[in-house]
């Protein structure tokens, strides 16, 4: 059973926002918890690489946002600089 089943007494039922009065504190929460829910189960794919850009810091490491693709997993690229990748395999195998 899911914490939001257990959560209101073993049914597993979330309030909608349209069961609250339009811009109240309640239907902005269940709003809130519905978007938080739908992506808690999706999946994501990091693209995690070394190879600097144009007008991006070589030195420090950097992520684009979050974006949809269209099988609705969530993906990003991340930049990591080589130096971050040669402290991190000294740091595994110390």
């Amino acid at each position: 059973m899911s914490n939001q089943a257990k959560l209101f007494g073993g049914v597993a039922w979330a309030p909608k926002p349209g069961d609250f009065p339009v811009g109240s504190c309640e239907s902005r929460a269940a709003a809130r918890m519905r978007l938080q829910q739908l992506n808690a189960n999706r999946s994501t794919f990091e693209l995690i690489h070394s190879v600097p850009r144009p007008y991006c810091s070589a030195t420090e490491p950097h992520a684009t946002e979050w974006r949809e693709l269209d099988d609705g997993r969530l993906m990003r690229v991340v930049y990591v600089p080589n130096e971050f990748n040669q402290k991190l395999s000294n740091f595994e195998g110390s």
